[in-house]
């Protein structure tokens, strides 16, 4: 058994494009040199899905998330966008789990930059949507690849 995860881009007309992991990487590490000039100057819904394997055959979807990236107008990847959303979510999961009690008992002023931040960058699909990503993840779903 095994997990893999399986990123896609969504168009403006809900299609589905499949980017390999090698591929979103490199847009990660070095986006100068791997731009997407299709999504250039634009917000993209990007969907991530980690997929269960089993004798490395996709069995089932186990997770997915769901966020909003940006380009810029030469299409490359704002991945500081992507840094400070990992950090929201890190400064979050921080606060709930170990929570911020009070000794004395007081009310606190909470800044809630980091919630908002993770918030802001997420998207919720429709129900069809999701199904079309499951069926593309689990590879009963033909889709272009980028």
């Amino acid at each position: 058994m095994g997990y893999a995860i399986r990123t896609f881009l969504i168009t403006p007309d809900d299609g589905i494009r499949k980017i390999g992991v090698t591929r979103y990487w490199n847009m990660l590490g070095a986006p100068d040199s791997h731009r997407l000039p299709e999504f250039a100057d634009q917000r993209v819904h990007l969907a991530n899905l980690t997929i269960e394997l089993v004798d490395r055959k996709p069995v089932q979807v186990i997770n997915r998330d769901f966020v909003i990236v940006t380009f810029d107008a030469q299409g490359r990847l704002n991945v500081d966008q992507i840094k400070q959303r990992g950090s929201s979510l890190f400064e979050v999961f921080m606060a709930s789990n170990l929570g911020r009690n009070d000794k004395e008992g007081t009310a606190k002023v909470v800044d809630a930059t980091a919630r908002f931040t993770v918030q802001g960058s997420r998207w919720t699909p429709i129900p069809a949507l999701i199904q079309a990503l499951d069926e593309a993840a689990l590879g009963l779903r033909r889709c272009p690849g980028i």
